[in-house]
């Protein structure tokens, strides 16, 4: 009774930390041969993200994500660890530890020829880079990594951009051309 009890009372304590916004974190890169993931783990305040264990609990899911190499952010939260439970249940662990709320918030695995990452100073952003050849130098992938890093794109590809971002792009494209046109 005592240990349903208190399984209840924890669950009451995380549905309500859910409602909460956990908008700081780390961004974190891993690369092996031609694999490369980045992942980003979010807490309610910079101070859980600067915790050690905060940190690790993220190189222990990147680490196993470069291993498993899960194709998406749900299949990373199912992803068994070392210790057989799941990505998911590490988090909920931490979220007790810390009493706040915790989220993966971002997670992609990239496989080319050539792969390299940048980590931004402190750990807020993250890219990977995949170059269709192979390239003896690496910092040539690092270095585009940086660029895309700092133009900040709305996505990674035509494909994703919204249908919203288009239509106002192209309104404002109009209207310039409209205005150029009158002078």
């Amino acid at each position: 009774p005592y240990r349903r009890q208190r399984q209840m009372c924890i669950r009451d304590r995380m549905e309500k930390k859910q409602s909460r916004i956990a908008a700081e974190g780390i961004a974190r890169v891993a690369v092996k041969d031609n694999v490369a993931v980045v992942a980003e783990v979010n807490s309610e305040t910079d101070f859980v993200a600067k915790n050690e264990s905060f940190r690790t609990l993220t190189r222990e899911i990147l680490n196993a994500a470069l291993k498993a190499q899960p194709k998406d952010l749900e299949a990373l939260k199912g992803l068994a660890m070392e210790d057989g439970r799941t990505v998911a249940e590490h988090i909920t662990d931490e979220i007790g530890k810390t009493g706040e709320k915790m989220e993966l918030g971002v997670y992609e695995c990239l496989e080319a020829p050539t792969v390299s990452a940048y980590e931004h100073l402190g750990n807020k952003l993250a890219t990977i880079v995949g170059l269709s050849e192979e390239v003896a130098d690496l910092q040539v992938g690092k270095e585009i990594g940086m660029q895309v890093a700092a133009m900040n794109p709305i996505a990674p590809n035509r494909e994703s951009v919204p249908q919203s971002v288009i239509d106002e792009e192209l309104k404002v494209a109009i209207e310039k051309t409209r205005l150029e046109q009158v002078k």
